[in-house]
C-alpha cells in the first residue's frame, strides 16, 4: 500500500508539473483569447470549423476534464478514491437541480437536451418519475424523503435537501482519514463545503426570498461556519451589510464583497490561492489531489469563459474578469 500510494502522488506531481503553464499562467489565458476561432478549438483538442453550439463544446470540454479527473481519483488508494469520486459527483449534482427545475416548470420539451450529463438529460427527457429514480443520488435521504411526499414540494426544498444529503455524504467520508492526512483533506473540503453553504444560502434569501430560519434548516455545522453567524447574515436587509458579519470568522475576506458576484468572485480567488500554496510546499499526501483538481476546475472555468467570449462577442470583459 506504501508503495502504491508513492507512485500515485508521484504520477499526481507529474501532471501538476506538465500542465503547470495551464493550471498557472494568465498569460495562456490571453493567448487563448487572441487566437482566432479556429485556432483556438484546436488548442482545447476540438476541430476546427465546426459548427457546435455553446452548449455543445461546453458538453465536450466537460465531458474531457470529468473523464481526466474521475480516472485519476480511481487509481488513489481506497478510501481516497472513494472520498475523491463522491466530491466529484458535484458536478452532474449541480445538472441534476438544473433538470428538476426544468421538469417542475413543464420545460422538459424544449431544455431537456441542454443537461451536459447523458443520464439525467435521457432521464428529464423520459418525464419525472425517470428523474427522480437517478441511480447516482440514491443514498441521498433527505432527497427522497422528499420525493415521496409527491407534488407538494417545492424545487427549492429539494435543491436543499440535495445539498445537505451531499455535504452530509461528503464529511462522513472524511472520517475514513485520520491525524494529518484527515486535516490536509478538511483544509479543502472545509473551505468548500463553509463557503456552499454560505453562497447557496445567500442565493436563496436573496434571490428568492427564504426566510433566514428557512435557509438554516437542516444546514449542519460540519467544519469552521458556525450557524449563529450564517444565521445573522442572513438576517440583514441587504448583500453589503451581511458580508460585514463574517468579520470574525475564518470567512472574513468576504467583508468587502457587494454583491453575490463579488463574494463568488473572491471565494473562486481564494480557493485558488489554497491549492497553489499547498502543492508549493506539499508532494506526497492526499491533500495535492484536491489541489490539482480544484485548479483544473479553475481551468475548465477559464476556458469556459473564453468559449462565451469568442462566440458571444464578449472579448474584452471575459479579459478584464479573469481569475
Amino acid at each position: 500500500m506504501v508503495l502504491f500510494s508513492t507512485l500515485f502522488y508521484s504520477e499526481i506531481n507529474a501532471r501538476i508539473r506538465a500542465r503547470k503553464s495551464n493550471l498557472y499562467s494568465k498569460t495562456l489565458f490571453e493567448k487563448l483569447l487572441d487566437l482566432d476561432k479556429n485556432e483556438f478549438y484546436q488548442n482545447i483538442g476540438l476541430e476546427k470549423d465546426n459548427n457546435m453550439s455553446i452548449f455543445e463544446i461546453k458538453k465536450t470540454i466537460l465531458g474531457k476534464y470529468y473523464n481526466k479527473a474521475f480516472s485519476l481519483c480511481q487509481k488513489a488508494p481506497k478510501a481516497l478514491s472513494e472520498l475523491m469520486r463522491f466530491y466529484l459527483l458535484k458536478f452532474p449534482l449541480e445538472e441534476y437541480k438544473a433538470a428538476l427545475r426544468i421538469s417542475k416548470e413543464n420545460l422538459s420539451e424544449y431544455y431537456g437536451d441542454k443537461i451536459l450529463f447523458p443520464s439525467i438529460s435521457k432521464a428529464l427527457t423520459n418525464g419525472a418519475n425517470d428523474l427522480y429514480k437517478i441511480k447516482m443520488f440514491k443514498n441521498f435521504k433527505r432527497f427522497n424523503l422528499m420525493v415521496s411526499k409527491g407534488e407538494n414540494v417545492s424545487v427549492l426544498e429539494m435543491e436543499k435537501a440535495l445539498d445537505n444529503d451531499y455535504f452530509e455524504i461528503l464529511h462522513n467520508k472524511t472520517k475514513l482519514f485520520k491525524g494529518s492526512e484527515r486535516r490536509q483533506i478538511e483544509l479543502f473540503l472545509g473551505f468548500y463545503t463553509d463557503t456552499e453553504i454560505i453562497m447557496n444560502s445567500l442565493r436563496l434569501h436573496f434571490f428568492y426570498g427564504l426566510s433566514a430560519d428557512d435557509c438554516i434548516l437542516g444546514i449542519l455545522p460540519l467544519y469552521n461556519l458556525k450557524k449563529e453567524i450564517l444565521y445573522n447574515s442572513l438576517s440583514k436587509d441587504n448583500i453589503i451589510e451581511s458580508m460585514k458579519v463574517f468579520a470574525d470568522s475564518r470567512y472574513s475576506f468576504l467583508i468587502s464583497a457587494e454583491s453575490i458576484h463579488d463574494a463568488e468572485k473572491m471565494i473562486k480567488l481564494k480557493k485558488i490561492d489554497i491549492a497553489r500554496n499547498f502543492l508549493i510546499k506539499n508532494q506526497f499526501n492526499p491533500g495535492i489531489l484536491f489541489a490539482y483538481i480544484w485548479l483544473l476546475e479553475n481551468e475548465l472555468e477559464q476556458i469556459y469563459a473564453i468559449i462565451e467570449a469568442k462566440l458571444l462577442g464578449k472579448i474584452d470583459i471575459i479579459r478584464n474578469n479573469y481569475v
